[in-house]
């Protein structure tokens, strides 16, 4: 067979969609949804004539502005030589050449227009406590490994627990409520807590690839052991202070539904546990599986708040 006909057989690259929606992570993007739809679901009973229709934008923004982060994680990543083909690659858009640099650029500050948009009318009608919430959203987004690149200091993990905790759970509740109540920040601990959990995943999982390329990261500072450790207790913690809040009647007793995730997130524990390079943690899925568990106890979380409604 000669070489053309090889060629007509060969097996052809993926497609340009599949390509973007590898480079946009959309299995982590319950990270950004269920932080604002627990805002929205507690903050239901205050909405008012405007509300209905400003949840959905303040959604659609911090979508966005998670996508956008998304990507210029990745290009931050690859600028500095975290990311690099055979080692630690991110999406593997870039160490794969699939995307170009500038291609990946345009889209990350793309998607933060489109948030910033999306949140405008939000923005203008709920003041300057929306207008402060999406700039340090925006700015988080961006500065995560691009600009003062914070990843890169250690500082990931507290970043991450505030922006896609309590701070879009009070986006969510000042756009569909109008008041801005501190208490909501409390009540999206365990949330927080699982958001964490998603970006220690990664993080453990290219432990040695962060340290190689100098990143300070909480799994770099604990080690493999250390790490499994803080696994466990950002995953137990999750069931620890939803429990506390439901006493503290912060929530609604029947948002203990979320904790019927528990013996999954011990069996997800039991696979890290079991794993020990970064080539059996990502046959393992780790990542992707404690995504999964974030989007599962959030709506079960979600969905007990709602029914509590008609609990009497």
């Amino acid at each position: 067979m000669n070489d053309l006909a090889l060629a007509s057989v060969a097996p052809s690259g993926p497609s340009r969609a599949a390509v973007w929606l590898q480079a946009l992570r959309l299995y982590a993007i319950s990270a950004s949804v269920i932080p604002v739809l627990l805002g929205v679901a507690l903050a239901w009973g205050q909405r008012d004539a405007a509300g209905g229709w400003l949840w959905p934008l303040a959604l659609l923004g911090a979508v966005f502005l998670h996508l956008g982060t998304n990507l210029a994680n990745d290009l931050g990543d690859f600028r500095s030589g975290v990311d690099r083909l055979g080692v630690s690659e991110g999406s593997g858009v870039l160490t794969q050449g699939l995307l170009s640099d500038a291609q990946v650029a345009r889209a990350a500050y793309a998607c933060f227009a489109l948030g910033g948009l999306a949140g405008l009318p939000v923005a203008l009608a709920r003041g300057w406590p929306l207008w402060a919430l999406g700039v340090v959203g925006l700015l988080g987004g961006w500065g995560y490994t691009l600009g003062p690149r914070y990843k890169y200091l250690g500082l990931g993990d507290l970043s991450v627990f505030a922006l896609m905790g309590p701070l879009m759970t009070l986006g969510g509740a000042l756009a569909v409520g109008g008041r801005l109540d501190p208490r909501l920040a409390a009540a999206a601990l365990p949330i927080g807590c699982w958001v964490v959990a998603i970006l220690h995943a990664n993080n453990y999982r290219d432990l040695e690839a962060d340290t190689a390329a100098g990143i300070r990261t909480v799994a770099r500072a604990l080690g493999r052991q250390g790490s499994l450790v803080y696994l466990a207790v950002l995953v137990g913690g999750s069931y620890v202070a939803l429990g506390l809040l439901v006493a503290a009647r912060v929530l609604p007793l029947p948002a203990l539904a979320a904790g019927l995730t528990a013996p999954l997130a011990l069996r997800l524990w039991q696979r890290a546990a079991r794993a020990h390079t970064a080539a059996e943690l990502r046959e393992a899925l780790l990542v992707e599986e404690t995504a999964k568990l974030h989007l599962m106890f959030g709506l079960l979380a979600i969905a007990g708040i709602v029914a509590s409604r008609f609990w009497h």
